[in-house]
């Protein structure tokens, strides 16, 4: 722990620190893979690292409780994407979450299970922490994407200098670093 200011200048200088505005997120929407990952990436405009928690197993015991590490389980993750002004990004989530139940018939495009879960429909995305000069110093792998929700654009008459934007709530099995998966 610093001491003073210079302890803490010090470890700027040996570690640096964090920016939460560098970062790059990249996947493919949908079946057909429909994302210009590159080209489209610049239009997430935030995302998180994804969280992950430890689930709790309590035994009484003589009048205590004896806690116990449960099971691994994963947050969903939200990203708020600028809409494009054509709405194309919003509506390739459409199709993307219309191709795992559509609308009408209530049915899936694909045909077994082992299409679903081998990546016809669940796609991987990755979020990845970036330096000042733009190189990834970390990447979260995000594995069997898939949009459980597409957030409304709001859209106003006296809205002024913003732009339209949508958020989208992928859920995912897990997610790996570049050091392990978890």
């Amino acid at each position: 722990m610093p001491n003073d200011i210079r302890d803490f200048l010090n470890q700027v200088k040996s570690k640096g620190i964090a920016r939460p505005n560098m970062f790059r997120v990249t996947g493919d929407i949908g079946p057909e893979g429909a994302m210009d990952a590159r080209a489209e990436a610049v239009l997430i405009r935030s995302a998180s690292i994804p969280a992950m928690e430890v689930g709790e197993i309590v035994v009484p015991y003589r009048g205590r409780q004896v806690k116990a590490p449960g099971d691994r389980t994963f947050a969903d993750w939200d990203i708020t994407i600028i809409s494009d002004e054509a709405y194309e990004l919003h509506g390739k989530f459409q199709a993307w979450q219309n191709a795992l139940g559509s609308v009408q018939a209530n049915d899936t495009n694909a045909t077994s299970a082992g299409e679903i879960f081998g990546g016809t429909l669940y796609k991987d995305w990755i979020v990845e922490a970036l330096d000042r000069g733009g190189d990834a110093v970390r990447s979260w792998n995000l594995v069997g994407c898939w949009p459980k929700s597409i957030g409304a654009i709001e859209v106003a008459a006296d809205t002024n200098d913003s732009f339209a934007e949508f958020t989208v709530t992928l859920t995912y099995q897990y997610f790996q670093t570049d050091t392990a998966a978890f």
